[in-house]
């Protein structure tokens, strides 16, 4: 089931919409868009990375808003034993545990394949935002360490409130679409 914060969820529809939907999505927006489009994609693992690129190719003359709460995006870990993790028998141990022993063991897997992007996908975002910083075109905004306050959904676009994690500096986004990359349950 796509995971829809609790922020986002009384304004889910036409123009805050989770990644799931993102192909259906943005061909409704394209036929009612009659400028270049805005966009704030929140979260940072591999779909993040991924529609960021895909938005960024697709729509040269997009804005492109990514949003996360940490330092930006990281790599998922890669060692072939953490990824053991998903061999068949260590599926069976960890569906074996209970309770408090089964979240230690999921925070421990966490690393492996979630909040995170392959090397391949960070090489390619940070490519982009070196290129769009050093070209001047100033189309990929890197939003890093700000939450999303509030959000105001209008038939003109989204107004999305921030607040820095740690200074608490506040800050505005316009959209057109705000695309929610934050997982499944």
């Amino acid at each position: 089931v796509p995971y829809v914060p609790e922020s986002f969820q009384k304004h889910v529809g036409e123009r805050v919409f989770h990644a799931s939907e993102f192909l259906p999505r943005m061909t409704a927006l394209r036929e009612n868009l009659g400028r270049a489009p805005r966009f704030a994609i929140i979260g940072a693992g591999q779909t993040a990375g991924e529609i960021i690129l895909y938005l960024a190719n697709a729509h040269p003359d997009a804005q492109i808003h990514s949003l996360v709460r940490h330092g930006g995006f990281k790599m998922y870990e890669l060692g072939h034993f953490s990824n053991e993790a998903y061999f068949p028998a260590e599926t069976d141990y960890f569906y074996g545990l209970e309770g408090d022993a089964r979240e230690r063991a999921l925070a421990h897997a966490r690393a492996t394949n979630y909040s995170a992007v392959d090397p391949d996908v960070s090489t390619a975002l940070y490519q982009a935002a070196y290129q769009d910083r050093l070209s001047g075109t100033n189309r990929l905004h890197m939003h890093r360490r700000v939450e999303v306050t509030d959000l105001a959904v209008s038939e003109s676009g989204v107004r999305l409130t921030t607040s820095e994690v740690y200074t608490e500096e506040a800050g505005a986004i316009e959209a057109d679409a705000v695309i929610l990359c934050t997982g499944y349950t």
